[in-house]
């Protein structure tokens, strides 16, 4: 399969994850890694790209929530991971974004994290540490009252500048704690060093310094942080170092919280733009997602739908507790086949929208359902369409029930009748010609042949009849061979002989043959009456290169002011000087009709008349 070429802006936003970040596509090749995956997995891009992405997850990925894998280093050991996964459409192609989280080293350092706290907590109790803070934007040093009490200061004195706090550092080390303090703030390095304080009362005190610079988001410096403790021991002055470990490993935490803040934040953003509502609910029934279309259909904010009883709020009265016993059954294993249904929801204004829904499972680490994700797309102005078209249809088809069933009757009842005043005229002009005037005979002469005009009309409004009653067979033929036999069948028709018919060697199609039949001796008999009169007739059947079928003369064409009247029964465009009741081109169009297509005409009087059709899909 073809790998899909990668957005430049999915590319920049993998790049600029703060976390470990796999980009797939929908086959789950990988288009794009970002520096912190290459070195969670200790390889290279090029090593990745293009590869599908069990390599380094061979136990998948999953479909929501996040979850504990093992990973794959290639040609290295396994090791756990927190995976989550989320999927979205860009640039026409489906993408799923997957971001981890080494599994060892979170749990690692919550649990030292957890001791250290516990550690601390104990310490500062037992050792009263005295612990300072230099605010570099309030130019303004924070001692501690442990601080306060132990260089001899009041409270008075606990929030000194940096000229106040100065007399209390021996006169030989001012210079090298401020040279020291200085570039350590340049650099946002962390210190440890000895100095000597005295206390107002001339005493001095050796005392042991460890701290580090307070940093703000974007990395400045804003202020220092240090603890200060008597030299007496070893162990307390160990125990402050290791309150700096864990210092390092909360910043370490808080980086790690922001990355799953940013990719929670950049899930939501998918879902936002999504064109259907997303719904995830918890095992009892409440709201714990929702995106903008969801609130947008449901007529109420995101924030009000979070958090509510789905079932009670937003379904129907009728419905709310059966589709809640049967979410719950759902969820104890008791029933199947959640994946779609459709049923209505209650908007906050009381209208009523049908949904249709594509819904999962969600389960824990141990394979417990603990909810469902849905996605719903509002379908109920296409279905009040489709109700509507299908009723439309109903009628029309009864109509045109009504219209045949009409049609066969009168053809039927009016051939006796007819037949008896054709024959009882012939009789009158052949057994008392002798005695009829002149007047009387022309009279039942004229009466014979309209009786025969109307038999005829009966006879063709008949056939229009069978054409829209008649079983289709559609099924692969050959139009050009059904034409030649038209031509055929044309042979003896007023100036036939003098035609020359362009018909291509072979036109496949897909069609009923006997309906096809049809259509193509009308329009090749009516383009045979209509060029009688041209110096050199001239007839083209063929197919358009965007398969448009068309059947073309050079006779006396029509005014196409009036072509909306040239497929309606019984519609004539020319005088009697041409032949024809008006039947012919109404057949074509029932034809045409029956197989899903269309046909038109196109045409100048005196400059031939081309009809074209087309068959459907």
């Amino acid at each position: 399969m073809d790998r899909v070429p990668l957005p430049a802006e999915l590319d920049l936003l993998v790049r600029a994850a703060p976390g470990p970040t796999l980009l797939v596509d929908a086959s789950g090749a990988i288009a794009a890694v970002n520096e912190a995956a290459l070195g969670l997995f200790d390889t290279t891009l090029e090593a990745l790209l293009g590869k599908h992405f069990g390599l380094l997850l061979p136990e998948g990925v999953p479909d929501t929530g996040a979850a504990r894998r093992y990973a794959q280093r290639p040609g290295g050991a396994a090791f756990a991971v927190q995976v989550t996964q989320s999927t979205f459409t860009a640039a026409g192609a489906a993408w799923r974004a997957i971001g981890l989280t080494d599994a060892r080293a979170l749990e690692f350092t919550e649990g030292r994290l957890r001791e250290r706290e516990r550690q601390l907590e104990r310490a500062v109790r037992l050792a009263h540490l005295a612990t300072w803070r230099w605010d570099h934007a309030a130019a303004r040093f924070e001692f501690s009252p442990e601080f306060c009490a132990l260089i001899g200061v009041g409270p008075e004195g606990a929030c000194p500048t940096l000229r106040e706090a100065m007399p209390l550092v021996h006169p030989d080390d001012r210079a090298a704690v401020i040279e020291r303090m200085q570039s350590d703030f340049a650099t946002a390095s962390a210190f440890a060093f000895d100095m000597r304080l005295v206390r107002p009362d001339a005493a001095v005190l050796h005392v042991h310094c460890d701290g580090e610079i307070d940093l703000d988001p974007g990395g400045t410096p804003v202020g220092v942080f240090g603890v200060v403790q008597r030299i007496t021991g070893h162990e307390l002055v160990q125990l402050v170092r290791r309150y700096f470990d864990l210092e390092a490993e909360i910043a370490e935490r808080q980086l790690i919280e922001q990355a799953l803040r940013a990719e929670r934040d950049r899930a939501q953003s998918y879902l936002d733009v999504a064109g259907v509502m997303f719904i995830g609910l918890d095992a009892n029934g409440h709201v714990q997602l929702a995106n903008a279309r969801a609130a947008e259909i449901l007529g109420c904010p995101v924030d009000d739908i979070v958090g509510s009883d789905w079932f009670g709020r937003f379904l129907p009265a009728e419905q709310s507790e059966i589709v809640r016993v049967g979410f719950h059954q759902i969820l104890n294993g008791q029933v199947e086949g959640l994946e779609r249904y459709e049923n209505p929801v209650r908007r906050a204004d009381g209208e009523e929208r049908l949904i249709a829904w594509h819904n999962v499972l969600l389960r824990d680490d141990m394979g417990r359902a603990t909810g469902t994700l849905s996605s719903g797309e509002d379908i109920t102005d296409r279905r009040n369409a489709e109700l509507s078209l299908q009723r439309s249809m109903q009628e029309v088809q009864a109509v045109n029930r009504e219209l045949e069933s009409f049609a066969y009757t009168v053809s039927h009842d009016l051939r006796t009748p007819l037949r008896t005043i054709q024959g009882f005229s012939q009789l009158l002009l052949s057994d008392h010609h002798e005695t009829l005037d002149a007047d009387a005979a022309r009279l039942l002469h004229r009466i014979a042949q309209n009786a025969e005009r109307l038999n005829e009309l009966t006879e063709h409004l008949l056939a229009l009849s069978r054409v829209g009653r008649a079983q289709m067979y559609v099924r692969p033929i050959d139009l050009a061979a059904v034409a030649r036999e038209v031509v055929d069948m044309l042979a003896g028709a007023p100036g036939a002989e003098r035609i020359e018919w362009v018909i291509p060697e072979t036109l496949p199609a897909r069609a009923d043959a006997d309906l096809i039949r049809a259509l193509l001796q009308n329009l090749c008999d009516n383009a045979c009456k209509f060029t009688r009169n041209s110096p050199a007739p001239r007839v083209e059947f063929g197919r358009d290169a965007d398969g448009t079928y068309f059947v073309c003369d050079n006779g006396v064409g029509f005014d196409m002011t009036f072509a909306d009247k040239l497929f309606r029964p019984f519609q004539r465009l020319h005088d009697r000087t041409f032949e024809g009741n008006g039947v012919g081109l109404a057949t074509v169009a029932r034809v045409v009709e029956r197989h899903g297509g269309r046909v038109w005409a196109e045409s100048h009087r005196g400059a031939g008349a081309c009809f074209r059709f087309t068959l459907g899909e």
